[in-house]
């Protein structure tokens, strides 16, 4: 299959699964995301110029279905930005702008963790800081991001190893 169709039918996947179904499960207030994921192993050979625009649209069409005012554009596009400088640093590995996806399978196990960790826990900071908006509930933010952060990576592992098998 061309991996262009094979993002794009990602893509639409996880945007039906986060707004259909993810939305309605909360544990102890917290809901994963996993669109997330897509940021997450998008390939590295793509330019940021393309990717960044590409990670906005995933999460204006969140925002649309959750009517959640930009909330998860302006997370997903921050996650887009900070990717390439967190992808060098916690990956060693020497040909990374190359790499189809960054995913589990494809990279050191800890080096993975690391970095999608990372990412998942920076996209929640600001998506719950945008939600939140107060200087005040600051500890209820990372409280959130925490939670949220290792219910998504959960999810996500899960989902990595069905896959890959």
């Amino acid at each position: 299959m061309n991996k262009f169709v094979k993002y794009i039918i990602l893509f639409v996947l996880l945007v039906l699964l986060q707004v259909l179904l993810l939305e309605n499960v909360k544990v102890f207030g917290i809901n994963p995301i996993c669109y997330v994921y897509f940021v997450l192993a998008f390939p590295t050979f793509v330019s940021n110029k393309i990717f960044m625009p590409i990670c906005f649209l995933l999460g204006l069409c969140v925002d649309i279905f959750l009517n959640t005012y930009g909330i998860h554009a302006a997370a997903c596009t921050a996650v887009a930005f900070f990717r390439p400088f967190i992808a060098k640093r916690t990956i060693e590995f020497d040909g990374i702008d190359s790499l189809d996806e960054l995913t589990f399978k494809a990279l050191r196990r800890n080096n993975y963790v690391v970095y999608a960790l990372s990412l998942i826990f920076i996209h929640h900071f600001i998506l719950f800081a945008l939600q939140i908006f107060s200087l005040n509930l600051i500890f209820m933010v990372l409280w959130k991001t925490i939670f949220s952060t290792i219910f998504t990576f959960a999810l996500l592992m899960v989902v990595q190893m069905v896959k890959s098998k």
